[in-house]
């Protein structure tokens, strides 16, 4: 009889230690699984500003022509007035630097290579303020954006 409370007493003794030690893998799980939300939640907000920062900032990001999409392209044809001083056949390239804001409107154009004659680059200035680019967008919120436009004007 004796024997067989020894039995049952060391029985008891291995079931409460295996209690303890599940309870124990279970808090240690609940503690990791606390930390791994508490670290995605903290790159979910560090991404949020980062994007709150960009929407907020009017530092402008360089975009290419073909990432360019026009909402309302502008009409390019060439000003006769420039005609008299260029040979028929001939093509005239010059090259726009646009500012677009975050709206898509241009607020500014430089010439950032001449066509060699004023009045084709005076043209190509204001015949592009015509025209009207989707928003520029980095991480889905819109930018202000600059891109660089070549123009090509064939003499008729």
């Amino acid at each position: 009889a004796a024997e067989a409370q020894r039995q049952a007493a060391a029985q008891a003794e291995s079931e409460r230690q295996a209690r303890k030690a599940e309870q124990e893998a279970q808090a240690r799980a609940e503690q990791e699984a606390k930390r791994a939300a508490e670290a995605a939640a903290a790159q979910a907000k560090a991404e949020a500003e980062a994007a709150a920062a960009l929407a907020q900032s009017n530092e402008p990001v360089s975009f290419t022509a073909s990432a360019a999409n026009w909402a309302s392209a502008p009409n390019f044809s060439f000003p006769e007035r420039a005609a008299r001083r260029a040979r028929s056949g001939d093509t005239l390239n010059v090259v726009l630097v646009l500012r677009v804001n975050k709206q898509g409107g241009i607020d500014n154009v430089r010439v950032a290579q001449s066509s060699g004659n004023p009045l084709v680059d005076k043209e190509a200035r204001r015949q592009v303020r015509s025209g009207k680019f989707k928003p520029f967008t980095k991480n889905g919120v819109p930018v202000v954006g600059d891109v660089t436009l070549p123009i090509s004007y064939a003499v008729p």
